[in-house]
């Protein structure tokens, strides 16, 4: 079985004129010319390699503000407990730990109980199979 060969010739191209161009200029202020070799290289990766959409996973409902600064705050303490592992680092660490915990355990029920309660004996079963599916993660639209 044999390979082509990738066709790479109209990127040669642009990159060695740009790369003339450094040569040629004689830049004295290095930091220019780290930046334009920077570019250069950039730029031709993103013409050979090119870049992807990077998406963010989706948030959870029962997420909030009080859980991140409590889960802050445990993993300060977390930190301070490696540091120095006295034996009151190691209960401030245990009582974040069981905050967030506690926290988060309370966050989901309540999302649950939120989430749940759209449906009754009116919701129609395209609906509710609409959430069923939505709790498989897949990408279902509501109207």
């Amino acid at each position: 079985m044999e390979f082509k060969k990738p066709k790479l010739e109209p990127i040669y191209r642009p990159t060695r004129r740009k790369t003339n161009k450094i040569i040629d200029h004689n830049i004295i202020d290095i930091e220019e010319t780290t930046q334009t070799f920077t570019n250069l290289i950039t730029d031709s990766a993103n013409m050979t390699i090119g870049t992807t959409n990077q998406t963010k996973k989706p948030r959870v409902p029962w997420w909030n503000e009080k859980i991140k600064e409590a889960i802050s705050n445990k993993n300060k303490a977390l930190t301070s407990f490696k540091k120095n592992k006295t034996s009151e680092n190691v209960i401030e660490l245990q009582r974040l730990r069981a905050k967030s915990k506690f926290l988060i355990k309370n966050s989901k029920r309540e999302s649950w109980n939120i989430y749940t309660s759209t449906i009754n004996g009116k919701t129609s079963p395209s609906q509710v199979w609409r959430k069923i599916k939505s709790l498989k993660a897949y990408h279902v639209t509501t109207t």
